[in-house]
């Protein structure tokens, strides 16, 4: 993460800590069987309406 500003950084390290793969079958069944939102979703969308997102890199909502 070399020459990245510190709030880039710290929105790229919580990308990385939700990232994960899962099969379509899998996540199915942990949509149906966990009450907690899927791994993916935790990541990509709690920064969707938070402007210090968009700031850190310089971006627009529909960007």
């Amino acid at each position: 993460m070399v020459g990245q500003t510190l709030d880039q950084r710290f929105f790229l390290s919580v990308a990385n800590i939700w990232r994960v793969k899962m099969r379509e079958e899998f996540l199915r069944n942990y949509v149906m069987t966990d009450p907690h939102s899927p791994l993916i979703w935790r990541g990509n969308r709690p920064f969707m309406n938070f402007t210090p997102f968009y700031d850190a890199f310089d971006v627009a909502p529909r960007d």
